[in-house]
């Protein structure tokens, strides 16, 4: 069975800038829609050195834990569609 969406999640993305560190040009809130989707665009670093090419998230609502995570690939890509699919284990 699946969780209904939880209301009034927030989810911060964010990737490195060109100097390789967190950039907040680059960082984004968005809300999780009522059918629990999201999306977001954003740019890869433009360095020729940056060691794995990656997107950090914090996902976090009211009644529930911080969930801080990364997304990460093999490779810089112009797109791609993935989902992160949460489905609450406790409230505290």
């Amino acid at each position: 069975m699946n969780a209904p969406p939880i209301e009034d999640a927030v989810i911060a993305i964010w990737s490195a800038g060109d100097d390789g560190r967190d950039d907040d040009r680059l960082r984004v809130y968005t809300m999780i829609l009522p059918n629990g989707s999201y999306q977001f665009e954003t740019e890869w670093p433009n360095i020729p050195n940056i060691p794995i090419p990656h997107v950090h998230f914090i996902v976090s609502a009211g009644g529930y834990k911080r969930l801080i995570t990364q997304w990460i690939t093999e490779e810089k890509v112009s797109t791609t569609i993935s989902d992160l699919v949460l489905e609450p284990a406790l409230r505290f």
